[in-house]
């Protein structure tokens, strides 16, 4: 992670084997409200993927070694990566059997270099704004289930009040018919502390 990154941002990961071209896709998504973190292989890649947690992954699809098809296979096979969206992008794989080899790996999207970038940052805030929902419907059913759980307390305290005053009432009731018999004041005084306690 870069020393700008803040926690409480999303991460997206760019994924190219040339240092110009990740360069550019950082300069086109700085604007947006994320953290950029880069990988040079598809390798580096998935070794960031097991420290780090990402909304989405722009991958290159040509890469020496483990390509972007190869790559996005390896993280669909994983369940606890499995489900992270990957937009390809590619200057040489543009035949219709490529993009479909792309989508059936598990891409979201396939776009063609060079990409114009207010299209690719109008992409990626969409995942972006699809995080935040998350998050916030993460957030209501925490407090939701908090509500829920002082909405219980409430009801138990209640019953439990209710139960005791159940068990109050015979005695306070006992303690009242004793002061109308021939009693000692002593005894007079100790029902009438019990008599005001129900």
């Amino acid at each position: 992670m870069s020393e700008t990154s803040r926690p409480d941002l999303p991460n997206v990961l760019i994924v190219d084997d040339i240092p110009a071209n990740i360069h550019t896709l950082e300069v086109t998504l700085r604007p947006l409200n994320i953290n950029l973190i880069s990988a040079s292989s598809g390798e580096e890649a998935l070794s960031l993927l097991t420290r780090h947690s990402f909304i989405l992954i722009v991958m290159d699809v040509q890469m020496p070694g483990m390509d972007g098809f190869e790559t996005v296979r390896l993280l669909r096979s994983m369940s606890t990566m499995k489900n992270i969206p990957v937009i390809f992008v590619t200057a040489i794989c543009t035949e219709a059997s490529t993009v479909i080899e792309g989508y059936d790996s598990g891409a979201v999207d396939y776009l063609f270099k060079p990409i114009h970038p207010h299209i690719l940052s109008s992409k990626v805030q969409v995942f972006i704004t699809l995080y935040e929902q998350q998050q916030k419907m993460i957030e209501l059913n925490s407090q939701l289930a908090q509500t829920q759980k002082m909405e219980a307390m409430g009801v138990l305290a209640a019953g439990v009040a209710h139960e005791f005053n159940n068990l109050f009432q015979p005695i306070t009731g006992f303690s009242e018919l004793m002061m109308r018999s021939d009693i000692t004041p002593q005894q007079q005084e100790w029902l009438q502390s019990i008599h005001e306690m129900g």
